[in-house]
């Protein structure tokens, strides 16, 4: 199992969610404006009756960006349009990864789509754009905006003179997530013709292409009886290329003529990211040689499609040296508050306290959360320096994935019980958390998942549950997160009504302590000023001032008061922290040390 689990990691991560390319109508019409969003109504169209609503939002989403809509920001685009080739990978990630769904949501309830004389499907909606956010994320992003167009200056690397990367051949499983490659390529006659007539005329141009089928085949011939999980895993490894070329084809066939659509697209395999992609149909004439219609569409294909690639790559090689040329110091920071630089040192170490720390900041599919690695490392320091903690106890995930957190539990399930409980545990977290709107249960947000798909969250009932079967001397859990659906600052991550859901309230096990940013209704909001967030400041603040020999019944009174004061004066919003003891120290845990 968990080798076809890694081959269809695999083979998702490559193909990823990326949709048909889209020509959008650019036909947004503002209806509404709102205080952090507008409405627009749009059209969209697509292959797919499902996916014609996707697609209107994305086209109101992209005509805010590169169009302008009257009524909405005098009228003007948002964006330069060298941001498309200033930030591929942005516009990759929003369109053909889905992320266009944090900031464009369908209002429509069940949207109608009828079918074109072309075979499409075409609807109108009415989208929800939050520009707000949409702004932030721009911001951080640092794309260029409307009016900041420079003249695209000549690569600094001549695109004639790159050679395009030995690649490997795959079929596009995007739209099969369960099946493996080999299957694919063995019952789609289709794919398996359009895949030879693209390697012989890739072959023909000078690239060298790996013939995936014939790897795999040798490689069963030499080993027998391996399961066909495994050996596709082996041959996957063993054919690894710079880039791979995904590949859908299909074939439409009336009245006795057959015509063809072949589309590609190149994938770097380091970075995951779309270099080049195109797509071409032949017209239905009267043949029964399907392959000879793929080679005709594959040297129609590859004239664009090669020379488009080797311009990627040299905009990539130029970034590169430019990078070279350009490599400073990192800077330091300025202006830093004291609570960053004057930290008390600690008198003696802690060998037996043990801290897990994630900082999730940057996201793949919803906004970014404002100082949560800095948040993390920051309180990292605090736990070397002036908790006394050695740099072995202290575990710093930035940017955790999912598989990060499973790795964090595990490994602190490990040091437990060699230690034979023996230990202090302090876990923290900053980032995202989202709610169940349906159970109301709450979860930390990986940086690889999905706000809506809640199976690739992790639940805090299972994080109670881990940590209290620790039998450690203390666990203290500090959360600064919300988990009520909206994210640090303004802004909703799930709720489709648009208001805050109070979360269904877990309850901490064993010697555990729950210290959360806010209540379950409230937002965990930032401290701008300060670079941090409110909760972690003030937790700062308090091992700043005591020199980490604090109770937790001190230090919570600390950050509740001053949390609750500073957030109504600097946010005009109420924050109020909480704190949970399990039942089994509901009693004591107010005397329990921090460290």
């Amino acid at each position: 199992m968990k080798k076809i689990a890694f081959l269809m990691m695999f083979l998702l991560t490559i193909a990823g969610a990326a949709s048909e390319q889209q020509a959008f109508e650019h036909d947004a019409v503002l209806v509404e404006n709102r205080s952090t969003a507008f409405v627009v109504r749009s059209t969209g169209y697509s292959a797919e009756k499902k996916k014609a609503a996707e697609n209107a939002a994305m086209s109101a989403l992209d005509t805010y960006l590169f169009v302008g809509i009257e009524g909405v920001n005098g009228g003007k685009p948002l964006l330069a349009e060298c941001a498309r080739e200033q930030k591929p990978g942005y516009f990759s990630r929003l369109y053909d990864e889905g992320r266009y769904s944090v900031f464009a949501r369908v209002l429509t309830e069940k949207p109608k789509a009828e079918k074109q004389p072309d075979g499409r499907f075409l609807t109108t909606v009415e989208v929800a754009i939050s520009f707000k956010a949409l702004q932030r994320d721009i911001a951080t992003s640092k794309l260029p905006l409307y009016g900041q167009e420079q003249v695209a200056e000549k690569p600094a690397v001549d695109a004639s003179a790159v050679e395009v990367p030995r690649l490997l051949i795959l079929p596009d499983l995007s739209q099969q997530s369960a099946e493996s490659c080999i299957a694919a390529i063995e019952r789609d006659a289709n794919v398996r013709m359009a895949m030879n007539s693209l390697a012989a005329q890739f072959t023909k141009r000078g690239v060298e292409v790996v013939d995936y089928k014939n790897a795999y085949d040798s490689y069963m011939l030499a080993n027998p009886g391996t399961d066909a999980a495994s050996a596709e895993a082996a041959v996957l490894g063993q054919c690894a290329t710079k880039a791979v070329v995904l590949v859908a084809a299909s074939r439409k066939s009336q009245y006795g003529s057959n015509g063809v659509t072949l589309g590609i697209k190149a994938v770097d395999s380091a970075s995951k990211e779309i270099i080049a992609r195109d797509e071409t149909s032949t017209r239905l004439v009267n043949t029964d040689n399907i392959a000879k219609l793929y080679d005709f569409a594959s040297v129609r294909l590859l004239a664009k499609f090669i020379p488009t690639m080797k311009g990627a790559l040299a905009q990539r090689m130029s970034k590169e040296q430019d990078a070279m040329v350009a490599q400073k110091p990192v800077p330091v920071e300025e202006n830093l508050d004291p609570i960053d630089v004057n930290l008390p040192k600690a008198t003696e170490p802690r060998d037996n306290t043990f801290a897990v720390i994630i900082g999730n900041e940057d996201y793949k599919y919803v906004a970014a959360v404002p100082f949560a690695a800095r948040d993390a490392a920051i309180f990292a320091k605090y736990c070397r320096v002036t908790l006394g903690l050695p740099d072995d106890n202290i575990r710093l995930y930035t940017n955790a994935t999912y598989g990060d957190i499973l790795d964090a539990i595990d490994d602190i399930k490990t040091i437990s019980e060699v230690y034979n409980g023996d230990i202090r545990v302090i876990f923290y977290y900053a980032g995202h958390g989202v709610p169940d709107e349906a159970t109301r249960n709450a979860y930390l947000l990986p940086v690889d998942a999905r706000s809506q798909q809640l199976k690739t969250c992790y639940p805090i009932e299972k994080l109670y549950a881990e940590l209290g079967s620790l039998k450690a001397h203390s666990v203290t859990l500090l959360l600064d997160a919300c988990f009520s659906g909206s994210q640090r600052g303004e802004g909703m991550l799930m709720s489709a009504r648009g208001v805050a859901l109070k979360p269904r309230t877990d309850e901490p096990k064993g010697n555990m302590v729950a210290i959360s940013a806010a209540t379950g209704e409230e937002t965990a909001y930032p401290y701008a000023e300060k670079r941090h967030g409110m909760f972690t400041y003030y937790l700062l603040s308090k091992l700043q001032e005591s020199g980490g020999d604090v109770t937790l019944g001190e230090l919570c009174d600390y950050i509740t008061t001053k949390v609750s004061q500073q957030s109504v004066k600097v946010n005009r919003k109420q924050q109020t922290p909480t704190v949970m003891p399990s039942p089994e120290i509901e009693t004591s845990w107010r005397t329990l040390p921090l460290r």
